[in-house]
């Protein structure tokens, strides 16, 4: 806790500490090192007590470290930029080492808090409106500030391991456990998209200023035009008058009217960034830590460790463009988990093996929110005909719109998956002093799977 960090509306995070440190720049899910990778992500190996926590799929992911490990479970942590001994894999590496029990007993207890009461507004929000009852009418009024609840509880302690009159652990046997609850809930922070109009909902485009037209009339347009390719513009009614960029209704989906009448009318006139709108999102986030040290003699030392985290998505992530259910937002949960056995011996005053085995898992769950919801089902609902099993027959489609200048937003559909990645390693260092010289000697094996499942 004594350490430095940054901390940028969320959890408390242990891989920040490397965002510090010279020569190194944030990444996606792992640190970048300037001038090495440019603007590449996940090229720097994670170490846990002296083991690589490798993926399957990639050279590093640091959501092992944090979302797995409690911020004041780390003892103390390296980042190496260059010049990196042969032991050491990825293009810089950082090592997190987990605290012990020391022969006296500590613990510490704390809390950190951020609230509505204590924020800025954001710039749009006081744009946002919202229904109340006025006098008896139904009127628009200015929408409160949005909500921010954040809460992250941290509780640790360390010692050595006493069962009165049966055992005393001093000098011999500690235990050391962290626990982190994080929880946080923030209101809508709304954004412009565009989405149709009213008018084009109903197949009048004559806000557009310029012509649409028609395909289906290419043949009769390209047979009276002498074989020259060519299709008129769209006319249809409207208010009984024949009028041009209006489509007939006989012309326009069933499929696509049902699927347009979810959208909210747009909140300021024109066809583009004509609706204000965001969704509220949040984390439910737990980490666990706790290692058991053993030291049987002068020249042994063992030790367990084990760390575990879960990260669960209030709301949805990755929720950008239209409300829903037209945005690409989904729910997420992962957890991560790490496992380390570790024996320490020291053969003489100048050689000293280290010996580690180590396990990680990761399990991540992707789900498309709109699945097993009957009015937005693809066949039932929207009447779209023969659809392959699965999630196609299952979640609200997606749209992409183009061709026009006036293009609204697209609505996503997110893939719905689950991911487990299983990673094992076994790791040994001989380190021997020779009177000037330092040479270690050693090896690393890991054995990595990765299962995913598409919906």
């Amino acid at each position: 806790a004594a350490l430095p960090i940054l901390i940028n509306n969320g959890q408390r995070d242990p891989t920040a500490f490397s965002s510090l440190m010279p020569g190194v720049q944030s990444g996606a899910r792992s640190g970048v090192l300037s001038g090495q990778g440019g603007s590449a992500s996940r090229v720097v190996q994670n170490y846990i007590d002296g083991v690589p926590a490798t993926p399957p799929s990639q050279t590093d992911d640091n959501r092992t470290v944090q979302l797995g490990m409690p911020m004041d479970a780390v003892q103390q942590f390296s980042v190496v930029t260059s010049g990196a001994s042969a032991q050491y894999q990825g293009l810089g590496s950082e090592s997190y080492t987990v605290k012990s029990g020391t022969n006296q007993l500590h613990g510490v207890a704390q809390a950190f808090f951020r609230n509505t009461a204590f924020d800025a507004w954001p710039y749009f929000a006081k744009g946002q409106t919202t229904s109340a009852v006025v006098n008896g009418v139904a009127t628009k009024v200015p929408a409160p500030k949005p909500g921010e609840h954040q809460d992250e509880l941290d509780f640790s302690a360390g010692g050595p391991v006493v069962i009165p009159h049966l055992y005393n652990g001093h000098d011999k046997l500690f235990f050391f456990g962290s626990f982190t609850k994080y929880h946080q809930t923030v209101g809508v922070n709304p954004s412009f998209v565009s989405v149709p109009t009213t008018l084009e909902r109903q197949g009048n485009f004559t806000e557009l200023g310029y012509p649409i037209y028609d395909p289906t009339t290419y043949n009769l347009c390209t047979t009276k035009n002498g074989g020259i390719p060519c299709v008129y513009q769209f006319e249809g009614a409207w208010n009984g008058v024949a009028t041009p960029n209006v489509i007939p209704s006989g012309e326009i989906s069933p499929q696509a009217k049902y699927m347009e009448k979810f959208m909210p009318a747009p909140t300021i006139a024109g066809t583009q960034s004509n609706l204000l709108t965001g969704e509220p999102q949040g984390l439910d986030n737990w980490a666990l830590a706790a290692k058991v040290d053993y030291h049987p003699n002068s020249k042994h030392d063992l030790s367990i460790m084990d760390t575990s985290g879960v990260r669960n998505f209030l709301g949805f992530d990755g929720a950008s463009g239209p409300p829903a259910p037209y945005n690409n937002g989904f729910y997420v949960k992962e957890i991560f988990s790490t496992t380390v056995l570790n024996d320490t011996w020291i053969l003489s005053p100048t050689m000293v093996n280290s010996l580690s085995w180590g396990y990680m898992r990761g399990w991540g769950y992707v789900h498309n929110p709109w699945i097993g919801i009957a009015q937005y089902n693809p066949a039932s609902a929207v009447g779209i005909g023969v659809l392959q099993p699965g999630q196609m027959s299952q979640a609200f489609p997606g749209v992409t719109f183009k061709s026009f200048a006036d293009n609204p937003a697209n609505w996503g559909s997110k893939n719905s998956y689950t991911q487990n990645t299983n990673t094992y390693d076994l790791v040994d260092n001989l380190q021997w002093t020779k009177g000037k010289h330092n040479i270690t000697v050693g090896f690393a094996f890991q054995w990595r799977n990765e299962n995913q499942d598409n919906w």
